[in-house]
């Protein structure tokens, strides 16, 4: 969504891939845990500053991959709460700035939705919440959440619980495996 007035799908597809090919070379060069030593030693505030990274499409991969490392460091629960806390923030900044681009851009699929759809507004926010959970770009699930003419609080604390929970599944699914 932010890149949607600058780029078309093509393009943008190609900067998630590229996206996703970033995180994977970080991890198999090894920086993933050179960065986690410089970023741990900042404490809570490196949790903090990694999930802030972890809301727009480019950086995602990279950041969850970034957060895991430092859940296997630190409490991943803490960790999980923190990051999540930074990304919470990020994205209710984002949502209350692009507000009306997401507003503009969405209007013509969300009268074409009404029209095949009555009562539809409960989906969306499920929808985003999964969304935000995912490491898809956050974009789409702020542009999902905007559908329903969601307030900034209720965005911060949908985010925050979407973080959270994809955090801690993903850490202790990497541990069963």
């Amino acid at each position: 969504m932010l890149f949607a007035g600058r780029f078309n799908f093509d393009v943008r597809l190609v900067f998630v891939i590229l996206a996703i090919l970033i995180a994977v070379t970080i991890y198999f060069l090894g920086f993933d845990k050179v960065i986690i030593s410089q970023i741990s030693s900042l404490g809570i505030y490196g949790s903090i500053i990694i999930g802030c990274f972890y809301t727009f499409g480019l950086t995602t991969p990279t950041a969850m991959l970034l957060i895991i490392e430092m859940m296997n460091i630190d409490n991943y629960i803490i960790v999980a709460i923190l990051a999540s806390l930074g990304a919470a923030c990020v994205d209710t900044f984002f949502f209350i700035m692009v507000k009306q681009r997401l507003e503009e851009s969405t209007k013509k699929i969300l009268d074409k939705i009404r029209k095949k759809i009555e009562r539809v507004n409960f989906v969306f926010p499920i929808l985003g919440f999964f969304v935000l959970g995912s490491p898809l770009p956050d974009e789409i699930g702020l542009a999902l959440m905007e559908i329903t003419e969601i307030k900034s609080v209720n965005i911060f604390v949908i985010v925050f619980l979407a973080k959270v929970i994809t955090l801690i599944l993903t850490f202790n699914a990497i541990h069963i495996v």
